[in-house]
């Protein structure tokens, strides 16, 4: 059975999900950021929903309604676990229709006996599918044979042509560099030896848990510098996708890598003019490092908070400096006598001791986490460097844009900040108002 392109219907038809619809599936699926839904709402809301983008997948899935798929039949004969694949492929796509709902999704399917997955793929991949575009594999095979025979494909995918490989980390807990996660570890580092041209052609992604911490199983890349620097974390756990029926909350790498995918087609769809690989390196380079980790338990007082902080931002330093120095005023405050309640209230930003800081680490989250907002802001200010400087290469274009893009960064969050300090003031005055009008009828 031929593998099918699954194009999604325009968001304004009425056989399709509907934008609101799009957006609601959307906010289902990634409630732990909200940083990330309000970006995609915002991309769809400017007309970005992937359209132009080609994305590959190998999966157990296949359909032509981005809420009601199919599967093939080959995969119900032919592969043994296909319940297994059928739940994993379903899940992988839904991730990408409700990011990206008019991306078009090739699905290449698992070769016969006696076929290469080499010779199966190329003959599967359309023309439209053979150059700008993104392959996202969250899938790995069962076996060294076609572990290796994948890596030819991939080479022949990224080789002199302008795509992009988005891999999952896989889900040992362990670090690539012990040859775990057999996409990632392996496969790349081959790819890497083999032709040192594809670094800019490849994204790895790990999984952060719904406190924004490493998930437990996710792998890392630990001391390795090349698997660092093309390493990205998002969402990938208890992630509601669609299913057959409704929907079931899925977890792993696997659920991470296609959000990733999702949104270089999002860039695709805004900036049509860039490669590839300049999308692949907007998205590494604009990651997050500044983030909190919220730490649950069953008991309030027991619940704390992590500052994540790039400790090559000084504006971070000197805020983590502060929280240090209230807290060594919080430990001495307390060595005194009296009653420990009594003098909590007393101390100045008491709340502050319960943020615990921690240096950013890109021995497990690379180069960072993915952050739509920041990689829509570094492309248009790419884009616009790009196109006023074009005798520049690539690499100086992007050594000028990152200190752009830093200070601009900067001067988005001071200006956020200070609009929400005055909503504060307003909403403190109006609640005054309220409280003297009642004080007054009373």
């Amino acid at each position: 059975m031929a593998s099918k392109v699954l194009n999604a219907p325009a968001a304004s038809s009425p056989s399709g999900p509907g934008l609101q619809q799009s957006l609601e599936i959307l906010l289902k699926s990634f409630p732990s950021s909200s940083e990330f839904t309000g970006s995609i709402n915002w991309a769809h809301r400017n007309g970005d929903f992937g359209q132009g983008a080609h994305i590959i997948v190998q999966e157990g899935a296949d359909g032509s309604n981005p809420l009601l798929y199919s599967i093939p039949e080959d995969w119900k004969r032919n592969v043994q676990g296909s319940n297994f694949l059928r739940s994993h492929g379903l899940g992988v796509i839904s991730v990408i229709r409700e990011t990206a709902p008019q991306a078009q999704i090739r699905n290449l399917p698992v070769p016969k006996r006696g076929e290469t997955l080499q010779e199966k793929w190329i003959r599967e991949l359309p023309s439209e599918f053979s150059n700008k575009a993104i392959m996202n594999a969250s899938f790995s095979p069962a076996n060294k044979e076609s572990l290796e025979d994948a890596e030819k494909f991939f080479s022949f995918f990224l080789e002199g042509k302008d795509n992009l490989l988005v891999v999952s980390a896989g889900n040992e807990g362990q670090a690539l560099t012990l040859g775990h996660g057999v996409w990632a570890g392996r496969t790349v580092k081959d790819l890497f030896s083999h032709n040192s041209t594809l670094k800019n052609k490849i994204i790895i992604v790990g999984s952060l848990d719904k406190t924004f911490k490493r998930a437990r199983y996710s792998n890392y890349p630990h001391l390795d510098s090349e698997l660092q620097g093309n390493f990205l974390c998002t969402l990938g756990e208890d992630v509601p996708v669609r299913q057959m029926k409704g929907y079931k909350t899925v977890s792993g790498t696997s659920y991470a890598a296609p959000a990733v995918s999702a949104v270089a087609a999002l860039l695709i769809s805004k900036y049509a003019d860039l490669s590839l690989s300049e999308i692949s390196q907007i998205l590494l380079k604009s990651a997050e490092k500044n983030f909190i980790i919220e730490h649950y338990d069953e008991v309030p007082a027991n619940r704390y908070r992590t500052l994540v902080y790039d400790a090559k931002d000084p504006d971070k330093v000197k805020e983590v400096e502060k929280i240090n120095f209230r807290k060594a005023e919080f430990v001495k405050y307390l060595s005194t006598d009296g009653p420990w309640e009594e003098k909590s209230k007393k101390i100045p930003n008491y709340r502050s001791t319960e943020l615990y800081p921690e240096e950013f680490s890109s021995l497990y989250y690379g180069q960072g986490v993915l952050s739509a907002r920041r990689a829509f802001l570094y492309a248009d200010l790419y884009n616009d460097y790009r196109k006023k400087h074009p005798h520049l290469s690539d690499e100086e274009r992007f050594d000028r844009v990152d200190q752009i893009f830093r200070l601009e960064i900067k001067r988005l969050d001071n200006l956020h900040a200070t609009n929400i300090q005055k909503a504060f003031r307003g909403w403190k005055v109006r609640k005054s108002l309220k409280k003297g009008e009642e004080a007054q009828a009373s």
